[in-house]
């Protein structure tokens, strides 16, 4: 989403290109607005974008097209925001106090800006001294700002639609509190012979999920806790500790989108994998309160698609926290956590 508003504010059109083995965005989505299809890009110009975040923190002008590369810089430049750690300064000044009609930086008139991250700071727009009146007067508040963009932008296709009709019709009843929780266990889980996790290690989330239902639920209304994790074992647990609330989908495999370097499931499978995901994600963001892992972003993403601002409480691995009415994330918080919005 930030590189949507990057690009509305900069006048360009907004592509979405798939690289490596990521699945495409039409896998999942259709385009309800604009198209955002992209036309297939020489490998030389990608190149710099497929480096992994993991191996190359730091952000602009890091992975510049070579000289020996052969692309025409008059005609595209990389803008690459990857970073290891959850709180980077310069992709925060980038979004928080640059004039982004000036770039990139020397090349702000090339006809394409090839725009690769694994941060987001599209709350963070909304206090630019460059940009902020434009975006005020656009009638949307920094809190609307990422929910807006994902709507104009994307809207579930057919398949996915069907993916997550039975879930979304339980989350859809009406007179219930619906509780979204995520975990996400780590990469380990996708590694071959690896020893399934312990409910008893993340009974943290489910307390605070218990603490919420105590103090929100109101008389004679049902409850549904929604769980989403990366592990099947841990949906198995949950479902069988707490069978008349928790609604999960164990027959989900979830598949690493780095499938070449976690190929438990192989790369075959990506394209069903990625359009499970989504519905997990869409299903999710329905809650009326989001428990999400700390250090992820895959349930903070579903947790910003629902509307309000005082919903999300983000839990440590291993750490118990307070989930009262009045602990929640602030948003202001949780914008910059992690991978942030």
């Amino acid at each position: 989403m930030s590189q949507l508003y990057y690009a509305v504010l900069t006048g360009r059109a907004l592509q979405l290109a798939s690289v490596a083995n990521l699945p495409d965005w039409a896998v999942a989505f259709d385009s309800p607005h604009i198209n955002w299809t992209a036309p297939p890009f020489p490998d030389a110009v990608l190149e710099p974008l497929l480096l992994p975040y993991n191996q190359s923190s730091g952000t602009l002008g890091a992975h510049n097209y070579s000289a020996s590369s052969g692309v025409d810089t008059a005609r595209y430049w990389p803008i690459n925001h990857f970073s290891r750690v959850p709180l980077d300064p310069t992709i925060d000044e980038f979004f928080w106090d640059t004039d982004l009609t000036t770039q990139p930086e020397g090349h702000a008139d090339v006809p394409y800006v090839m725009f690769a991250s694994n941060r987001g700071r599209t709350y963070r727009l909304w206090e630019n001294r460059y940009h902020r009146t434009v975006l005020r007067q656009w009638g949307m508040r920094a809190s609307d700002a990422f929910r807006c963009g994902f709507h104009f932008l994307l809207r579930p296709n057919q398949a996915t639609q069907a993916a997550m009709a039975a879930m979304a019709a339980r989350m859809s009843q009406t007179e219930t509190l619906k509780i979204g929780i995520h975990i996400r266990v780590g990469d380990g889980v996708f590694k071959g012979g690896a020893k399934d996790p312990s409910l008893q290690d993340y009974q943290h989330f489910f307390d605070c999920a218990q603490q919420i239902e105590d103090e929100r639920r109101a008389p004679k209304e049902s409850v549904i806790w929604y769980l989403i994790s990366d592990s099947p074992a841990l949906r198995r647990q949950a479902l069988e500790k707490w069978p008349r609330k928790v609604l999960t989908d164990t027959d989900a495999e979830p598949v690493h989108v780095d499938c070449q370097r976690f190929p438990q499931r192989g790369c075959g499978s990506i394209d069903a994998a990625f359009r499970t995901a989504v519905a997990e994600l869409m299903t999710f963001s329905s809650a009326d309160y989001h428990v999400v892992t700390h250090d992820s972003g895959f349930g903070m993403l579903g947790a910003w698609l629902s509307e309000g601002e005082r919903h999300i409480y983000s839990v440590r691995r291993g750490v118990h926290r307070n989930c009262g009415r009045w602990n929640y994330d602030p948003l202001d918080k949780m914008a910059t956590t992690w991978a942030g919005i």
